[in-house]
């Protein structure tokens, strides 16, 4: 449980150079490179995770004798993650994130850069952030963050400070009894930047939502259409603003999976649709993108004998051929665990190997 919090809330902040918070999905000022979130199994039996990459070296499907230039480490003691190292290009390290656990779910996470200067601080308090801190080289403090919550875990502030301690911008929420979040707003200096509401129906679907900008003018507005018969799901949705308007539609299998949506221009007149395709047992095997009737784009999925996702391919199509883009396998060991990823990109020629170690 704390592993799949830190996760989402350590992890994705971990990148190459800036280093950005992340708390409660919400993004403090924008442009960074997330880490892709990983699903690790056994956590209580995982030693540590290793993440390779090839340039212009396209993999068989059989295990890599060469593996490659190391991009990142992750280090594992009693089912807890205890570091993290990040390396340059030539192999050097970076950066390295090191946990201090006061608990299970106090700790502290320090980042340090290449040359062991404390770069960042973020302080965890019953496995929800409390508090960040960023340094320059000099190891000064450059800012710092504070977060709010109420009924344990939802976020209601999250303030930012300068080196002085004086506060730059607020972004504050409220929620229903249902803890469905009822606004979103983002102030600086006193001053309202942006404000964006939402409104439930009676099984938590969002059914709408307005964004105003600095001005309070509304530039963007979400109304969904919900079919309570059919597992209360969003059959049709529509969307006005100041640069696109449109709806979408909505098509369920009896199983309540989704089978289609269709993409509707201001006019009404079709953009795109998307079909979903499911083998007997009621696996999403093909996803599928179409111009009306032109095939633009499909995703495949393949599963092994436990269903577990076996291999995922991406294909665009170019002059009505399909061009095979992006591919992901895996490979797991004898228990059933995961033991290799493979992510290949046609596009960049760069290949990616994620390899996982268990004690």
């Amino acid at each position: 449980m704390v592993l799949r919090l830190i996760i989402n809330t350590v992890i994705l902040f971990f990148v190459s150079g800036v280093t950005q918070i992340y708390a409660q999905k919400i993004i403090n000022d924008a442009q960074i490179e997330k880490h892709p979130y990983r699903e690790f199994n056994n956590l209580d039996k995982i030693d540590s995770i290793k993440i390779y990459y090839f340039e212009k070296n396209m993999l068989s499907k059989k295990l890599p004798k060469n593996i490659g230039k190391i991009k990142t480490k992750f280090l594992f003691e009693d089912g807890k993650i205890t570091q993290i190292n990040d390396y340059s290009g030539t192999g050097e390290l970076w950066d390295i994130y090191e946990f201090e656990y006061l608990t299970d779910e106090n700790f502290i996470v320090r980042r340090f850069d290449w040359s062991k200067e404390l770069r960042f601080l973020w302080f965890y308090e019953n496995g929800l952030i409390s508090k960040a801190e960023k340094y320059s080289s000099k190891e000064e403090l450059k800012a710092s963050w504070k977060y709010f919550y109420e009924r344990d875990s939802l976020l209601i502030s999250e303030k930012k400070f300068d080196k002085k301690g004086q506060l730059e911008y607020e972004i504050s929420q409220e929620y229903d009894t249902r803890g469905n979040r009822l606004y979103y707003k983002r102030i600086k200096k006193g001053a309202l930047l942006s404000l964006q509401t939402f409104q439930f129906d009676s099984v938590n679907n969002v059914i709408g939502t307005e964004i105003y900008d600095v001005d309070s003018n509304l530039v963007v507005e979400y109304e969904a259409i919900t079919d309570t018969i059919n597992n209360s799901s969003v059959i049709n949705k529509k969307h006005e603003s100041n640069r696109k308007s449109g709806s979408i539609k909505y098509y369920y299998s009896d199983a309540g999976k989704i089978t289609g949506r269709e993409v509707f221009k201001a006019n009404g007149k079709l953009d795109y649709r998307e079909e979903y395709i499911y083998d007997e047992q009621n696996r999403l095997v093909k996803h599928q993108v179409y111009n009306l009737n032109k095939l633009l784009a499909e995703q495949t999925y393949d599963y092994d004998e436990h269903s577990k996702l076996e291999a995922r391919k991406y294909f665009q199509v170019f002059l009505n051929k399909p061009r095979l883009l992006t591919e992901y396998f895996n490979t797991r060991n004898a228990q059933g665990n995961l033991e290799i990823e493979v992510k290949k990109s046609r596009e960049t020629n760069i290949t990616e190997v994620y390899r996982y170690y268990y004690y």
